[in-house]
């Protein structure tokens, strides 16, 4: 074999045996992800009770504090302890919280749903550079002393 061929067929094997250790990285970071999936949040018991409102209870809730939909607080579908419910737009969430004054406190949130389009503008957002803003030069006056 000549020099050439046998540089040609280590660098085979170099490439070869990276592929190799890729696929085995990538073998991993799936069976890591499967894991996470499996794990459910909301069985967690430092998770509050999460539940969905019907029409009616979302209707009363409303009139008892005099608010409409837009005025509660935001959560997101995507958010952990509720992604598996898979809610739309505006569905309302009650959330009971253990109290150490009360026993339990109940909080109600909203449900927004972020669309791909949305999230990408948001992203560009972030990345944007902020204008920078001209500064005006300030004279010192020197004293004198007498």
């Amino acid at each position: 074999m000549t020099k050439k061929e046998e540089k040609s067929t280590i660098k085979k094997k170099s490439v070869a045996k990276r592929t190799l250790k890729l696929k085995k990285d990538n073998k991993k970071e799936d069976i890591k992800q499967k894991k996470v999936l499996k794990f459910d949040v909301s069985k967690h018991e430092l998770v509050p009770e999460h539940r969905v409102l019907n029409q009616k209870e979302k209707t009363e809730v409303l009139e008892k504090y005099n608010i409409d939909v837009k005025s509660l607080p935001r959560i997101s579908s995507k958010d952990a302890a509720i992604a598996h419910l898979k809610l739309g737009q505006d569905a309302v969430i009650e959330i009971n919280r253990k109290s150490k004054t009360t026993g339990h406190a109940k909080f109600y949130r909203r449900v927004f749903v972020v669309s791909e389009k949305k999230k990408k503008t948001l992203a560009k957002q972030k990345t944007a550079k902020k204008p920078t803003t001209s500064k005006t030069k300030v004279k010192k006056t020197a004293t004198k002393s007498v």
